[in-house]
């Protein structure tokens, strides 16, 4: 007997250690995993930085991520939980993405005028705080290196042309307009010449001001406005002449579609054929909104027209817009709390950038500090923005959409910092979309006036789909493009033209809106029909939006598994009156 229960001690003790040596095993690999995962996120910050587009700058890029891609392999899948296997996945598939950019040559094709290298030194300015000295220090030592980031960029251009790899005539003709702004000398139109003002506000009193406003002085005058220069005239008198016709490389767009999409995706030509179903039921949606506003409606294109012409949509200034977006957020902040909690947060309202204006209508950039900041357009395109599109512009911008959903990343300390600032264009875009709808299903989330927009904003989203696969397969010239866009959203030329352009400079993104969206439904209703009466929508969204910006497939198996996982706590609460229900693959 005594022999017996020494042996189950000893057996106890064995499975005690056994489980220990488990835990410890699993902790120190999501502890090793977090810190691959960091390491490759601050390293890839500082790259888009101060990136080094040399021969060598990139060799020794390829290298770091290859020793990342090293030590991922070193990670037992088997010893994570559900959350890092999710990092695993999405951080091995961005490592590959990210050397195969060097390695397969799309660097020497990375040029546009709205996101591309072209826009590294401004984008670097824009992203530093420049409020103390050692802000300062840091913006004018990286704008030293302008001139050597020109020059490597040049070369891999060059390289692009050699090896027939160009992007089209009317991508280079942008990005020779957005460098017309970063070469002006004009200090309103010039956001490196306006750096001195910001400076001189910044420092005040400080006795380092003059010494560091004669710096920044010569570096723009001497380095960072003839650098630019040199860019825009390599552009014009070498590159020019190489570009190609629009929707010359299928391969090009599907790599594209793959990055905004993912891997697995419909084919442009099955995406254009949905887009234009939803632009005919849209548009017979509207004239039943408008009918509501004026029974006499007939013609939804008169309507439009008539409304578009009225001087009280329109706004008489950019600061009328500021402060309208800024009331607008208020309100839309009290309506998205129906559907979820809002993380304590702030947001500004700012002009969107100079060298944006031409095709930027408004954009959201988180801050960090639980802040973000929304750009609306103040410039060009203002006369084309109306006070009926609004209320759907700030619900996308800010809540419940980019905004709520950079918040609520940025809340989850237990995710290392590469998932809370991880961006998934599908997700983000369809999370900010999905919310548009949220907010029309509220019965009194829009005026009548404000889903006139609503619907105008999706007819946008659906005419997407069509004009942007259409041009970057050849089905579509850039004027059908235009003229498509402009019948089926009821804008503008001049606005429908800078769509236009923003499409054909970024390939595939302008798909994730409408393609993001139909995931977020398809996910909701697999829940919904696992959970059924015991669905909450406020508890479905805030699980939703903590896994933060992750791949819409990932995030339906995420969500899946927590409906299954729920529903078996109510079974075990209350008496058993329903099975386990399975979601089923959906059919096309």
């Amino acid at each position: 007997m005594r022999r017996l229960r020494a042996f189950i001690i000893a057996a106890t003790l064995l499975i005690g250690l056994l489980v220990a040596g488990t835990a410890f095993a699993r902790n120190r690999s999501i502890t090793n995993l977090n810190a691959i995962a960091d390491d490759y996120y601050w390293a890839l910050q500082a790259r888009q930085l101060r990136p080094n587009f040399s021969k060598r700058g990139n060799e020794a890029w390829v290298a770091k991520l290859r020793n990342l891609e090293l030590r991922l392999k070193h990670i037992k899948s088997s010893n994570l939980d559900q959350q890092s296997r999710i990092t695993f996945k999405m951080l091995a598939g961005e490592l590959e993405t990210q050397r195969r950019y060097i390695t397969r040559g799309w660097i020497k094709e990375d040029i546009n005028g709205t996101e591309s290298p072209l826009h590294t030194m401004v984008s670097a300015i824009e992203a530093s705080e420049l409020k103390s000295v050692n802000d300062w220090r840091w913006t004018i030592k990286t704008l030293k290196s302008s001139a050597r980031f020109i020059d490597s960029y040049i070369k891999l251009l060059q390289q692009g042309i050699a090896e027939d790899r160009t992007r089209a005539r009317d991508v280079i003709e942008s990005s020779i307009k957005s460098l017309g702004v970063l070469t002006s000398r004009s200090k309103r139109k010039n956001p490196f010449l306006a750096l001195e003002g910001q400076l001189e506000k910044a420092l005040a009193g400080k006795p380092q001001l003059k010494a560091l406003r004669r710096e920044l002085r010569a570096v723009v005058h001497d380095t960072v406005l003839p650098a630019h220069d040199k860019l825009k005239t390599f552009l014009k008198k070498e590159y020019l002449p190489h570009a190609g016709p629009l929707g010359a490389s299928r391969e090009r767009y599907l790599h594209h579609m793959a990055l905004h999409l993912g891997k697995k995706h419909r084919t442009p030509e099955s995406l254009a054929e949905w887009g234009r179903r939803e632009v005919e039921r849209l548009q017979k949606e509207l004239l039943e909104t408008a009918k509501k506003l004026d029974p006499n409606v007939k013609d939804v294109r008169a309507f439009m027209g008539r409304i578009n012409r009225q001087k009280s949509t329109k706004y008489e200034s950019g600061q009328a817009l500021i402060d309208a977006t800024q009331k607008e957020i208020t309100r839309s902040n009290e309506l998205a709390r129906m559907h979820l909690a809002l993380p304590k947060s702030k947001v500004t309202v700012t002009r969107v950038p100079k060298h944006q204006e031409a095709t930027v209508a408004a954009q959201y950039m988180p801050t960090g500090d639980m802040t973000g900041t929304m750009m609306v357009n103040t410039g060009k395109l203002l006369k084309g923005q109306r006070r009926y599109d609004l209320a759907t512009l700030v619900t996308h911008e800010v809540a419940a959409g980019h905004h709520v959903a950079a918040m609520y990343a940025e809340k989850q300390k237990d995710l290392p910092a590469y998932r809370v600032g991880h961006a998934n264009t599908a997700f983000d875009e369809g999370w900010a979309l999905y919310s548009e709808q949220l907010r029309d299903d509220q019965r009194k989330g829009f005026t009548p006036y404000e889903r006139i927009g609503f619907l105008v904003n999706h007819l946008w989203r659906a005419a997407r789909l069509v004009v942007d696969t259409g041009l970057h397969t050849g089905a579509m010239t850039r004027t059908q493009a235009v003229r498509y866009f402009r019948t089926s959203t009821f804008t503008d030329k001049v606005t429908a033209e800078a769509e236009i352009q923003r499409y054909i400079d970024w390939p595939g993104q302008a798909l994730a809106y409408y393609v993001g969206k139909r995931r977020m439904l398809k996910t909701r209703r697999a829940v919904k029909r696992i959970l059924g009466e015991h669905y909450d929508a406020r508890k479905f969204h805030a699980k939703l939006l903590s896994q933060g910006s992750i791949p819409p497939e990932r995030l339906h198996k995420v969500m899946v598994k927590w409906a299954n996982r729920r529903l078996g706590q109510v079974a075990r609460t209350r008496p058993r009156t329903r099975t386990r229900v399975r979601t089923r693959r959906a059919r096309r």
